[in-house]
């Protein structure tokens, strides 16, 4: 019983965190919608804390023995996989300006706004995951098949400090390589990346929101399918992610109001 109330502080947490951070920059934006978004963010925590405890393991050791038998299948979605990481999304975020700004000749002082706004969506989203990441230590699929580890361990990062004064520089090396990726499932770095770019993409063109709301959360299901992520880092993830594009999308719509 305890462990499933730590589960859900820690997912809940995440979110919640999140929420409070934009909140007190920016109450207006959130004005008549605290109570929605306080459901959404308990209801995805226990979905998430559910799939901790029933879903996580044996879904990657699905997806992990399926993509054995079909190392093709496993090169196809190592490529669409790719969209969420760096590299990805700034190809996406210099079409979408480059599509407003010669298809809908938007001026330059709007291509400007959005294009910062993107930007701080994008940074800010990377450093917080990067945060949670070191908190939480949670290990990835690859620890579940190879020793057995599946919880959080959050005192990875401070171990990865000691090792800087107890070991010579190449085990310093080995340790880092392996404990900073190994340990760092929680939550999903794509997939919070994923979603701010499509999510702000879907608040731009709500005609064709769904298409780009599928396609965000496909590319974020990917690292399941992979097995470099557990579904419950995909699920934390995605709404983060989420979170992000919806506070620097409206607070653009704000000052044009203004």
């Amino acid at each position: 019983m305890l462990e499933a109330i730590l589960i859900f502080f820690c997912m809940f947490f995440s979110m919640w965190c999140l929420y409070l951070i934009f909140y007190l920059f920016n109450k207006p934006l959130f004005d008549n919608k605290h109570i929605i978004i306080n459901l959404c963010i308990i209801l995805v925590s226990f979905i998430a804390s559910f799939s901790y405890f029933f879903v996580d393991k044996n879904l990657s050791y699905y997806f992990h023995n399926t993509l054995l038998l079909y190392p093709a299948l496993k090169q196809a979605i190592k490529l669409f996989t790719e969209i969420g990481h760096f590299y990805g999304t700034l190809v996406i975020v210099c079409l979408y300006l480059s599509f407003e700004r010669f298809y809908f000749n938007i001026s330059v002082d709007d291509i400007k706004a959005k294009a910062i706004a993107l930007l701080k969506a994008l940074i800010l989203s990377g450093i917080f995951v990067n945060i949670l990441k070191s908190i939480y230590g949670r290990a990835r699929p690859i620890e579940l098949f190879n020793n057995n580890n599946y919880d959080f361990y959050p005192l990875q990062t401070i171990n990865l400090i000691e090792s800087f004064f107890k070991t010579s520089t190449t085990d310093v090396d080995n340790i880092i390589i392996h404990n900073g990726y190994a340990f760092a499932s929680f939550p999903s770095g794509h997939s919070i990346s994923a979603l701010v770019i499509f999510s702000f993409l879907a608040f731009a063109y709500k005609k064709y929101s769904i298409f780009f709301f599928s396609f965000g959360l496909s590319v974020a299901f990917s690292r399941v399918m992979l097995t470099q992520h557990f579904l419950s880092d995909v699920l934390i993830g995605s709404l983060l992610g989420f979170g992000f594009a919806y506070y620097f999308f409206h607070t653009i719509e704000q000052r044009k109001v203004k």
